[in-house]
């Protein structure tokens, strides 16, 4: 079921019994498709797969940094109840500078694949900002040539290169590093060993700086972990938002 809440595109996969609320927000030049494979394989919650400003069915509100998606998902999530966060790359950034307002709704943060700032992107990245041109065969050798039907339709529903390039020079200027201290939810994070485009490092630092937060790095998985390994992702989600609650 899709809908608008505040200007912002939503698919709602609904467990009537649940009452805990998992909010999915995507990575640089996606959109709410891309991680249902993940979130259907959370059917025990309702999971709100969102599209960010700019993206998919969302308003345009014209966002050119961080802060403008980080503001957009607060207003979002500022009126459920129990809300975890879950986001991918990007995605994880945002969810990191949400998480640092201390919303009374949201009860816990999973950070797949991100960062709190890029600071060791591959040139490639840069040079396609200024060139304004999308690296295609650079960008598959980072995400993961998985033979995996969900990622092969994820590549084809990304957003138009304009949309790809206008994140991707969000990516190089953020930086959430003096912001995340403040983060005082029970946080998962998770890499992959092999993801080159957010690095593990990326992880491990995060970890360092939120207190009390669990950090798991599963080998062998690039940058698309979430969706080529959504069966051992979904699992370990279920099992970090159920030892909070119990």
């Amino acid at each position: 079921m899709y809908n608008k809440l505040n200007g912002i595109n939503y698919e709602l996969i609904e467990n009537s019994s649940a009452k805990e609320n998992l909010v999915f927000v995507h990575g640089s030049g996606c959109n709410c498709k891309f991680l249902r494979p993940l979130a259907k394989k959370l059917n025990d919650f309702n999971c709100y797969l969102i599209d960010l400003p700019d993206h998919g069915k969302s308003d345009n509100r014209n966002c050119n940094k961080v802060e403008d998606y980080i503001t957009a998902v607060a207003e979002f999530v500022s009126n459920m109840e129990n809300v975890t966060l879950i986001g991918h790359s990007l995605g994880g950034t945002i969810c990191l500078g949400v998480a640092a307002k201390s919303i009374a709704t949201v009860k816990r943060n999973i950070i797949i694949s991100s960062g709190a700032k890029f600071d060791k992107l591959d040139r490639r990245i840069h040079d396609m900002v200024i060139n304004n041109k999308v690296d295609w065969i650079y960008l598959i050798k980072c995400l993961g040539l998985y033979f995996n039907l969900d990622v092969l339709i994820d590549y084809l529903n990304f957003e138009p290169s304009k949309v790809i390039i206008k994140d991707f020079d969000i990516d190089i200027k953020l930086d959430l590093k003096d912001v995340i201290s403040n983060i005082n939810i029970p946080t998962l994070i998770m890499v992959g060993s092999d993801d080159i485009l957010t690095l593990p490092e990326y992880s491990h630092e995060m970890h360092s700086k939120i207190r009390g937060s669990k950090l798991i790095v599963i080998p062998k998985y690039k940058h698309m972990l979430p969706i080529a390994n959504s069966a051992g992702v979904s699992e370990l989600i279920k099992e970090f938002i159920l030892e909070k609650v119990n």
